[in-house]
């Protein structure tokens, strides 16, 4: 007994030592989050995260004291060290398996961290002679090596490729540190005493009380911090998914602990990414319960608008223009000069995204990627085998020539986002053409389709310059707003220069102008887009210009699956049943706005009703409300503040759900 206690106490102390150091570390990488400007956190915030990895590494504490102790009993034997090394070395590898077979130099990296157990055992053994101090420098220099590099893979890099790598990399290196330091320490304390011990055994419980604490908190932190434990940390953030893979019972992709948010641990059909089917008595995705079928077809009449509503004279030239990453509060006055005497402008516009793929997708099937079949190709995921009907596609049908000028290799037929277009314009798939000026070679290959264009026609040009790396323009630019800003007075002066081009047939030319999504710079601690689903990445700008001349200003939420029906009406054509939006030719009733991130990034979802925000973070199935009208820069998070709002719009996104999960395709 006083063997295993002792053992536990070292255990335990050398990893609340470690967890301390890596806690303190960390708090040091990310102390720009510390700061007073836009994008740093309030006081409130700065204690969750700092409690938040305290938590992580309390639990990995609590954990590990108990391996060590193991450990160390089974190496009280020659034989039971070298196995012991030999299991420890094989399960490193066999959980980096996939990331060594892609990076061979990853191998040997975890082959030196593997060495540097056994040169410290050997160091901790003779601790007097020179070839100690020289293998405890080879163990210092060895494990400093690892983690320098762990510290450059993270740098401008994807968390999730090397998060297994950098967790086995700290658990071997803290296991070599103990065996090197441990002796030393308990020689000059006393091998056997009590009071260390039982003080050690001490800190052992406390570290998992602290984190159990904090596992069943962490739900109710700032969204911010959420984030930031999960995907901003060296340490905690492949830590914490290593422990939502380990509690992952059953496998679908949602763990319990420290906020995993799978209501359901032993159901793989239920979890905050389940299917909500209205009316079968379970709560599919972990929100607001089964929804009623009857409210879930009341919003799905409301969200596809009057349908009662005739439509008018059948307009035969329709231009759709979308522009790269055009923020809601960029401005084209020249464009407007252009077409603002005859456009509604949409002040509280949405994009379905904060991704050019998925967007795309809404604008052209008015239905939201997740109702879509993609499939991986290259570097992209695309809708390959998607069997919903396309924009084009329906006005081809009804005669129209249709054509698709945009540029980016993304959008080639053979990805299938751009299916049903008669002509479709790309450029080659070479970073020095992608990155270099598109306005010119995008306005020449549109002026000559249109040239030889008869009407009825549908074109569809995209703007691809404002998108990031921000190029030179010839204009004096400090930051990167400032760059930014330049490509969107360029874009506006070569959007002018393409409509010019069109003479006097743009009198009767009806024209959508729109982004596929906005641009961060800093506002929440993020920059380009793809990341967050706030304001800067979503609230897009959104003009409709039709030739009778309608103008004014709308301020009612509209979406991206609204732009499709919208040019249907124009073209005089009946939409499909598959298509989720409203036509934006009539007054509009306020009905939910829903976004989502991209199929490819951290799942989160997005709800706008009115004046009221919802994000919800499916990773822990968080949710985080904003009032847009006192706080237009999402600074306030008000779940802890208004519960019946909260429960509302929880019960608003679980019914929008439903309605997608069982719409027509």
């Amino acid at each position: 007994m006083i063997e295993l206690l002792l053992g536990l106490a070292r255990g335990a102390l050398s990893a609340c030592v470690v967890a301390f150091l890596v806690t303190a570390s960390e708090l040091w990488w990310i102390r720009g989050a510390f700061s007073d400007g836009p994008s740093g956190l309030d006081l409130a915030a700065r204690l969750e995260l700092v409690s938040g990895i305290a938590g992580v590494q309390a639990f990995v504490a609590f954990m590990l004291a108990p391996l060590v102790c193991i450990g160390a009993w089974f190496s009280r034997s020659r034989i039971g060290r070298v196995g012991v090394w030999v299991a420890c070395g094989l399960l490193l590898f066999l959980l980096n398996h996939d990331l060594v077979s892609r990076k061979p130099w990853v191998g040997l990296l975890l082959l030196a961290a593997m060495v540097a157990v056994p040169i410290g055992y050997r160091c901790a053994r003779t601790p007097k002679s020179g070839w100690t101090r020289a293998m405890v420098g080879t163990l210092v220099v060895v494990g400093g090596v690892a983690l320098v590099v762990n510290a450059l893979l993270l740098r401008g890099t994807n968390l999730g490729q090397h998060q297994t790598l950098i967790l086995c990399t700290w658990l071997v290196w803290i296991t070599a540190a103990w065996l090197a330091i441990w002796p030393r320490l308990m020689r000059a304390a006393g091998t056997r005493h009590v009071r260390l011990t039982w003080l050690c055994c001490g800190l052992w419980a406390a570290a998992g009380l602290y984190a159990w604490q904090i596992s069943a908190g962490v739900s109710q932190m700032d969204p911010r911090v959420r984030f930031s434990l999960r995907a901003g940390l060296p340490a905690t953030s492949p830590t914490l998914a290593f422990f939502d893979h380990v509690s992952d019972v059953d496998g679908d992709g949602h763990a319990v602990w420290f906020g995993g948010g799978d209501c359901a641990p032993w159901d793989a059909a239920v979890s905050p990414e389940g299917v909500e089917w209205p009316g079968d008595g379970v709560d599919g995705n972990c929100m607001a319960g089964d929804p009623d079928p009857a409210q879930v077809e009341r919003l799905r009449a409301a969200l596809a608008g009057d349908e009662a509503l005739g439509r008018g004279r059948r307009i035969d030239r329709i231009l759709l223009i979308t522009v790269d990453a055009l923020r809601h509060d960029s401005h084209l006055p020249r464009v407007w000069s252009k077409l603002g005497e005859r456009c509604r402008a949409f002040s509280r516009a949405y994009a379905t995204s904060h991704s050019t793929t998925d967007s795309v997708y809404s604008l052209l099937r008015s239905r939201f990627s997740s109702q879509g079949e993609f499939s991986r190709i290259g570097d992209f995921t695309m809708p390959m085998a998607d069997p919903s009907p396309t924009l084009p596609e329906v006005l081809a049908a009804a005669g129209y020539d249709t054509a698709a000028v945009v540029f980016h290799h993304r959008f080639d037929p053979r990805m299938k986002l751009t299916r049903g277009f008669d002509h479709v314009w790309t450029a080659e798939a070479r970073r020095e053409i992608i990155q270099g000026i598109a306005a010119p070679s995008t306005i020449a290959e549109a002026t000559r389709w249109h040239a030889r264009a008869r009407p009825p026609w549908f074109l569809w040009v995209h703007f691809y310059d404002v998108h990031a790396p921000y190029l030179d323009h010839g204009e004096p630019v400090s930051t990167a707003r400032e760059a930014y800003d330049a490509e969107v007075a360029f874009t506006d002066a070569k959007i002018l220069e393409f409509l010019d081009t069109l003479g006097d047939e743009l009198e009767h030319t009806a024209v959508v102008l729109t982004s596929d999504h906005g641009e961060a710079f800093g506002e929440h601690g993020t920059v380009l887009h793809a990341n967050t689903l706030f304001e800067e990445e979503l609230h897009v700008p959104l003009w409709v210009c039709s030739p009778d001349g309608s103008t004014g200003t709308v301020d009612t939420p509209v979406s991206g699956v609204d732009v499709a029906p919208t040019i249907l009406e124009w073209a005089d054509v009946e939409r499909p049943s598959s298509f989720l939006g409203r036509s934006l030719l009539h007054p509009l009733q306020p009905v939910p706005v829903r976004a989502a991130s991209g199929i490819e990034g951290l799942p989160m979802q997005a709800l706008i009703v009115e004046h009221h925000k919802l994000i919800r973070h499916l990773p822990g199935n968080a949710y985080a409300l904003f009032d847009l009208a006192d706080d237009p820069g999402e600074r306030v998070d008000l779940t802890r503040f208004a519960d019946e709002e909260v429960q509302g719009m929880q019960q608003l996104l679980d019914q929008f759900e439903a309605v997608l999960s069982t719409h027509p395709r």
